[in-house]
């Protein structure tokens, strides 16, 4: 039997300073996001807190799986607990399921990240993985407030409709006219009421994701090479995917009401991700076929105009690449080189 040597990759290095600041986030995150403000201390300083709330949930992604990615592991965990504990002396009782939901996204979210990166996985793989990660614990903690959102925009919206139908009338707008108009935004209305779930969960995604993109465009290629970015436009959503959302079409066609709910937020949560990878597959033939940085430019502007056409459009091109794989992203490296 022939002896084999395995060369492990040395490990990347994190300063003492990052440590300290990233550290120091957790602790300030906890205050700022489960501290009690005041009525006295004014909307101002809340809607500040919720800013800065808001970045440092983005950074402490990308730092948890830095700790992570080095080995740090009773620090990272350490001040993890710690963190939390502070948040439950600020917040009280009242905060502890969003305080445990929310520690639980960044700590375990991140923490998968930085470990998987470490093992050599790819990284879109482990993208996926912790991206499923961090939406189930933000079902975990969005999900008690759903109804009372979903109510509280009914209640919101109907008599901003009713004060808004009686403006045009009395402006001299034609009652037909209004009441049409009035319909088709109920029916807006009611599908974003609809849709709030989803979008509540794609907010908590979209933190993760812009942490993510920070971790992996640090990492090192020489160290983790299959953890490195591929390219914007090499980005395809898996063919694996597609069947899953089969299933959520078919429970949408034929389910019943609760389910015909929880299919429209999946399709709904499924459509960001292809449009993002149909855009990918639209810059990819900008590129080639050389159009200019204004064209681009351009381009993008009259896509934004177009609004939701625009982004059914491109999540349809996704979708279709997913399986149809015009670029040939199969026959491709997905490291960078």
């Amino acid at each position: 039997m022939t002896d084999v040597t395995v060369s492990h990759p040395r490990r990347e290095g994190i300063g003492n300073v990052e440590q300290y600041l990233i550290v120091g986030a957790m602790f300030l995150f906890s205050i700022v996001s489960f501290g009690r403000f005041s009525s006295e201390q004014g909307s101002v300083l809340l809607a500040l807190a919720s800013i800065v709330s808001y970045f440092l949930a983005i950074y402490l992604y990308y730092g948890v799986a830095r700790l992570a990615l080095t080995h740090r592991n009773n620090l990272l965990w350490i001040s993890g607990v710690l963190a939390v504990v502070a948040g439950y002396l600020l917040g009280g009782s009242s905060e502890l399921w969003p305080l445990l939901t929310g520690w639980g996204m960044i700590l375990f979210g991140g923490a998968l990240s930085g470990r998987l990166i470490a093992s050599g996985r790819k990284s879109g793989n482990v993208y996926l993985i912790a991206m499923i990660v961090v939406a189930l614990f933000a079902v975990l903690q969005l999900a008690p407030f759903w109804s009372f959102l979903m109510d509280r925009i009914r209640e919101v919206t109907t008599g901003l409709l009713q004060e808004g139908q009686k403006s045009m009338i009395a402006s001299g707008e034609g009652a037909k006219a209004v009441k049409g108009l009035v319909a088709d935004t109920q029916r807006m209305i009611n599908v974003l009421v609809r849709l709030v779930p989803s979008m509540t969960v794609l907010a908590a995604v979209m933190q993760f994701s812009l942490g993510y993109l920070l971790f992996a465009y640090r990492l090192d290629p020489a160290v983790h090479p299959a953890g490195t970015l591929a390219s914007f436009t090499r980005w395809k959503v898996p063919f694996w995917v597609m069947p899953a959302l089969m299933v959520v079409i078919l429970g949408r066609m034929f389910g019943p009401d609760n389910v015909k709910l929880a299919a429209d937020n999946c399709i709904a949560f499924f459509c960001v991700f292809y449009c993002a990878c149909g855009l990918s597959l639209i810059e990819y033939y900008l590129s080639k076929y050389h159009f200019s940085k204004l064209m681009k430019v351009l381009f993008y502007i009259m896509l934004v105009f177009t609004q939701l056409i625009g982004f059914f459009a491109a999540a349809l091109l996704g979708f279709v690449d997913s399986f149809a794989d015009w670029r040939k992203i199969h026959r491709l490296s997905i490291v960078k080189e």
